[in-house]
């Protein structure tokens, strides 16, 4: 059997860094190699994953410049993926949805990860294809779908990317793209409330530039606040999170956005903290703080 596996091609799989659709990607595609598949990647030509891989970019854009031509360029590499597929793969395994307009010319079976929480438009186009087997990956995110076709397949880590931290030190975290749905605001202001240390990894994208400046900067210090600069898989996530008490996540998050950054965390032995969006669940800076000041006096808190 021959699969084709297709990545959004501006960031290499597996990621250097950002990238939490290319981290998924390079763990199916080593995954599934060693399960005896045949497997082609298309993804961006420094791609390292230790399979076929096939472009028509052959270097990483991160992060995205222009909407409109980044767009275009994800149209461009897609449907080429595509086509060069139908030569000689049993199965197409989609992750970005300019595939899915492909998939009309296709006579194989086509599977698409759904990556992200539900946003209108794009369900809107998903129920435009209700022959794609489509992956979510809780029951949560699938809750809030209609697709005639959907299985709930959770997203696995490697344990040896994540190793087990038994001692820790008495700082939190906050690890994400430094953007306001995000909440590293909402991770200073819990840090400065518990008076604890908070060291900061992640991604200031353009778009994101005035808020990093404005919201986020400003209470940097190199010393109660650290910015260790963006979050890599080696060095930066050492530092960041896994010898952390606490790992604080300050955005309005659903299980599905969390589910990843969860198991990495528990691997690791990294409490992990973090305000969810949920009809049933209400949690505030206030709850969030008063919870971890408990745990912070009780048995199980830093020495």
């Amino acid at each position: 059997m021959r699969v084709a596996v297709v990545a959004p091609p501006f960031i290499p799989v597996p990621p250097k860094r950002y990238g939490g659709t290319e981290l998924f990607v390079g763990y199916l595609v080593q995954s599934l190699k060693a399960h005896g598949i045949d497997v082609v990647l298309y993804a961006t030509g420094d791609s390292t994953a230790k399979v076929e891989v096939r472009f028509l970019y052959p270097k990483s854009e991160w992060p995205l410049e222009g909407e409109i031509f980044s767009n275009l360029k994800d149209v461009n590499h897609t449907f080429w993926a595509v086509e060069d597929a139908m030569h000689d793969c049993d199965i197409l395994h989609l992750n970005n949805a300019p595939g899915l307009a492909a998939t009309r010319f296709v006579n194989v079976p086509v599977v698409y990860t759904v990556h992200h929480p539900r946003q209108n438009l794009l369900s809107d186009f998903y129920a435009s294809y209700p022959d794609i087997n489509y992956v979510m990956i809780s029951d949560s995110q699938k809750s809030f779908e209609a697709m005639p076709k959907m299985t709930t397949i959770h997203h696995g880590i490697s344990m040896d990317d994540y190793q087990f931290q038994k001692q820790k030190q008495p700082y939190l975290s906050f690890i994400g793209r430094f953007a306001p749905v995000k909440g590293p605001h909402i991770a200073i202001e819990v840090a400065k409330k518990l008076g604890i240390p908070l060291r900061m990894a992640g991604e200031v994208q353009p778009q994101f530039k005035d808020y990093f400046e404005n919201e986020v900067k400003p209470h940097i210090d190199g010393k109660f606040v650290e910015f260790i600069g963006e979050a890599d898989q080696q060095i930066t996530w050492y530092e960041a999170v896994r010898c952390a008490w606490t790992a604080v996540l300050g955005g309005k998050y659903r299980c599905t956005s969390l589910w990843p950054l969860a198991l990495k965390t528990a691997a690791a032995n990294t409490r992990m903290a973090a305000l969810m969006k949920s009809a049933l669940i209400r949690a505030t800076v206030e709850s969030m703080v008063a919870c971890l000041t408990a745990l912070r006096f009780s048995s199980i808190a830093p020495r």
